[in-house]
C-alpha cells in the first residue's frame, strides 16, 4: 500500500502500519520507506483486533468501527480491493 499512500493521504484516508516486532523491527520497516509505524510489544493492538494471522488488514473509519477485516495478501487484486475500501469511506 506505500506506493499509494500519497494519493490515500489526498483523500483523507491514513494508513498505519502495526508491528509487535522490536525496535529493530521498527527501524528496519522505517529505513524500508514504511511510514507511520507503530510498535505493539505488548500485543494489545493485536489482541484487540483478535488477529489470528498476517498479513491483516483491518480498516477503521473515522468513528472508531471496524469497516473491513481482510486476512491475508493476494497482490494486485489486494491493492484493487484496498483502494475500492478507500474511494467507498472517502466519497471519492
Amino acid at each position: 500500500m506505500q506506493p499509494h499512500r500519497s494519493e490515500f493521504e489526498a483523500k483523507g484516508f491514513t494508513c498505519f502500519v502495526i508491528s509487535f516486532g522490536s525496535e529493530e523491527d521498527l527501524n528496519f520497516l522505517r529505513e524500508a520507506g514504511v511510514a507511520r509505524v507503530l510498535l505493539d510489544p505488548d500485543s494489545q493492538a493485536f489482541e484487540g483486533y483478535n488477529v489470528t494471522g498476517i498479513p491483516r488488514t483491518i480498516v477503521v473509519d473515522r468513528r472508531g468501527t471496524v469497516y473491513k477485516d481482510l486476512l491475508g495478501w493476494g497482490g494486485q487484486p489486494s491493492v484493487d480491493e484496498f483502494i475500492a475500501i478507500v474511494d467507498d469511506l472517502t466519497g471519492r
